[in-house]
């Protein structure tokens, strides 16, 4: 049985990871096997341009402070991945699963789409996380995670589904989205599903867009005439 340890050693003779990851060179065991490739701790660069990876398997990667552009991800599973304090700049997910993803300080996404994706355990916190900027989360599942400390600003949520624990967060309107700049809008979700969260200290600013949203059945109250608030 392979364990972490060794699913990193793996890698060693390997001299340029950046390269590997760009010609979809991992090993292979039924789809690409990328387990335990240690991205993050290997000198080569950390800004990676246009890569196209399908049917691969990212259990114990390290992507922390890793910087990705125009790059499409198609049903690979994120185990017990580091994304910490990634960024994403014009990116696809689509059928990926994140399970015990660590997202913390992590910028999910600027023009960064995700499709029919799963986010089971992970945690999406940090003082320095945010979903993104004129990111879209489509056909989405949030599933016991650990979502915490972020402004929800110029992101949609479409037909997802959350089961998770929602705590200092703000759902942005329209005063936070003009003050921004003109690219910016409120924080939109479309036909989601939050019944079975939990909110905690959670703002929702008055011009944030949930429309055929259902929200938990907890109390909430009217602060500062400009948003509902969840203690």
């Amino acid at each position: 049985m392979s364990t972490k340890k060794n699913l990193i050693e793996r890698w060693k003779p390997y001299n340029n990871l950046s390269l590997v990851l760009k010609k979809g060179t991992g090993f292979d065991n039924d789809g690409l096997d990328y387990r335990g490739f240690p991205f993050a701790d290997s000198h080569a660069k950390k800004n990676i341009k246009g890569i196209k990876l399908e049917d691969v398997n990212f259990l114990y990667a390290n992507f922390e402070n890793c910087m990705f552009t125009k790059g499409v991800f198609k049903n690979c599973v994120f185990e017990t991945t580091n994304f910490k304090e990634i960024g994403l700049w014009d990116c696809t997910f689509i059928e990926c699963k994140f399970i015990k993803t660590d997202f913390q300080n992590a910028m999910m996404g600027v023009n960064t789409v995700y499709q029919d994706c799963v986010f089971d355990t992970c945690k999406l916190k940090g003082k320095y996380f945010n979903f993104g900027s004129q990111a879209k989360f489509l056909d989405c599942t949030f599933s016991k995670c650990d979502i915490r400390s972020a402004w929800i600003l110029s992101v949609i949520f479409e037909n997802s589904k959350f089961e998770s624990k929602f705590a200092n967060i703000r759902f942005s309107g329209i005063k936070e989205a003009n003050l921004r700049g003109k690219k910016e809008f409120p924080a939109t979700f479309k036909n989601c599903d939050m019944k079975n969260s939990m909110f905690k200290s959670l703002e929702i600013m008055d011009g944030a867009k949930l429309e055929n949203t259902v929200l938990p059945n907890q109390e909430s109250i009217r602060f500062n005439d400009d948003r509902t608030y969840y203690e």
